[in-house]
This record gives C-alpha cells, sequence and structure tokens, in this order.
C-alpha cells in the first residue's frame, strides 16, 4: 500500500526501540505504550534525470538553435523559441502536481524555473533584433548625390613592393562593420550558454550534496 502511493520514493522504515511510552494527554492513561519508528525517504533520481531534467535542458538547447537561423526567418524563429517555452511550462506544471506540495522552492522547481527563464531571454532577444532590423529599414531623407570625376595618377611601383602592400593593408572598403543585431546575435549566442553552464556547475553540486 505504501509503495502504490510513494510511486516516486524509495523507504525505509525503521523500528525505535528507546521509547515504550508515549505522552498523550487526551489517552487514558496518559502515558499508553506505543512504538516510535522513522520513515526516510529517498526520491528515485534516475526517472527525475530522465523524465525532467535531461528533457527540459534539451528543450532550452533547441531554442539557442534559432541563433544559426537568418533573423529575417520570423514565422521558424518565433514558432521555435514559443513552442520550446510552451513546452517548459507544460513540463514545470506537471513536475508540481506529481510532487508533494511544500511551503518553500524545491530544487526540480529551481530548474525548471532557470529552464524557462532562458528560453524567455531567447525570445526576448529576438524581439530586440527584430526591432533594430526595423529601425534600418527606415530610410533616412535621401541627399542630393554629388558627382565627380576621379583623377587617377599612374605611379610606377616595383613588383615585390606591390605584393608587400596587397598582402599588408586591406581596403577601407571591404573591412565588414557589424550591425547592432548582429552584435546582439553574437552576443547572445555566447552568454545565454555561459551562463546556462555556471547554473549546472552550482546547481548540480549543491543539490546532490
Amino acid at each position: 500500500m505504501v509503495r502504490e502511493q510513494l510511486t516516486n520514493y524509495e523507504y525505509s522504515f525503521n523500528i525505535i526501540p528507546q521509547n515504550t511510552t508515549c505522552t498523550c494527554y487526551a489517552c487514558i492513561p496518559p502515558d499508553p505504550p506505543c512504538v516510535l519508528a522513522s520513515l526516510k525517504l529517498t526520491r528515485k533520481m534516475m526517472g527525475y534525470m530522465l523524465g525532467t531534467f535531461l528533457p527540459s535542458g534539451l528543450f532550452v538547447i533547441v531554442s539557442w538553435a534559432s541563433f544559426f537561423w537568418p533573423a529575417d526567418v520570423i514565422p521558424g524563429r518565433t514558432v521555435l523559441v514559443i513552442t520550446s517555452l510552451l513546452t517548459l511550462i507544460s513540463m514545470h506544471t506537471a513536475v508540481r502536481q506529481s510532487s508533494p506540495e511544500t511551503s518553500y522552492m524545491k530544487g526540480v522547481d529551481v530548474w525548471m524555473f532557470i529552464c524557462i527563464l532562458h528560453s524567455i531571454f531567447t525570445l526576448f532577444e529576438y524581439g530586440i533584433v527584430l526591432y533594430f532590423m526595423k529601425r534600418q529599414k527606415v530610410s533616412p531623407v535621401s541627399k542630393p548625390v554629388e558627382t565627380y570625376h576621379p583623377v587617377t595618377k599612374v605611379i610606377p611601383v616595383k613588383p615585390h613592393l606591390v605584393k608587400e602592400i596587397s598582402a599588408g593593408v586591406e581596403a577601407p572598403e571591404e573591412r565588414s562593420q557589424l550591425k547592432p543585431e548582429e552584435k546582439l546575435e553574437k552576443l547572445a549566442t555566447w552568454l545565454l550558454p555561459i551562463s546556462f553552464l555556471l547554473f549546472n556547475i552550482i546547481y548540480w553540486p549543491y543539490y546532490i550534496t
């Protein structure tokens, strides 16, 4: 009967032989004979690892896959991130329903909260990227283009100097400058995985020990 009610736990039931009487003010006599016992519950970690921790972590990683898609693929990136977010919320709800009610935040609640938070950050990051792209599409008032005729002058240069100049100096036009949304995408691609990795480094030693 106990095993059916505690399907997610391993338990041990031990009799405490020190006391043979218990104080009971509502009992007659007030010190009736009793048996003291201790019930120790141990959570089945493998079931939670395979059913909660591993899938939720993989869904967070799947939401980061949107960083490698072009920013103009709005339906694909939005559906991917929102689907991962809703799945994590559903998993958290299922975990809370199957876990005992407590007045404090459990370790699995902390894990699910951080996973949901990383997925939300991914969605907000893409929203900021779309905002930057929308601002760049608004073109400023065009100024009249001044026409000029370039003056060229041929200067004789030795062949070995031409090779050295072409190898060591880049033309200013060829230097690519990153746009604000591209900088944000690069920053999020590194920052979010690193923060999740640091959280794992702190989380697992703290709750396992």
